[in-house]
């Protein structure tokens, strides 16, 4: 019973979790950059004696994980000359409050005094960790 009632419990927090993406990816679907994310369920087979001495075969489901998709996505043209777009694997470097963070969304402009900043103001940095 107290399986039954852990494997009911386990599937609806999977359905949860799975609703929770799938809104997270419709609603960030035309946001420059973004990629897709997707819940994973998995599973692992272990082999014990029962009492006579047989093999059986136990299978246990392992936590489930939220996996992002780094696929290539669609390049649109914007008409703004600093709008750039990344055709191999890799990531833009921007200043954050707390370090560096990593981005693929393309849309930048310059500031007041000539560098290249992202849409919010933060600064797009060189492999050196420089403000372009």
């Amino acid at each position: 019973m107290v399986n039954g009632l852990y494997t009911a419990s386990r599937a609806m927090t999977n359905i949860l979790a799975k609703q929770d993406i799938h809104a997270q990816n419709i609603a960030n679907a035309r946001t420059n950059g973004f990629k897709m994310a997707r819940l994973v369920n998995s599973s692992e087979v272990s082999v014990e004696r029962n009492d006579q001495g047989e093999l059986r075969e136990k299978e246990f489901q392992k936590p489930s994980e939220i996996v992002t998709s780094f696929a290539q996505g669609p390049m649109v043209n914007t008409g703004n000359e600093f709008d750039l777009a990344l055709t191999s694997p890799g990531f833009f470097m921007v200043e954050a409050e707390n370090g560096v963070r990593y981005t693929r969304n393309g849309g930048f402009s310059l500031n007041s005094y000539g560098e290249l900043v992202t849409l919010s103001g933060k600064h797009v940095l060189d492999e050196g960790g420089q403000p372009l």
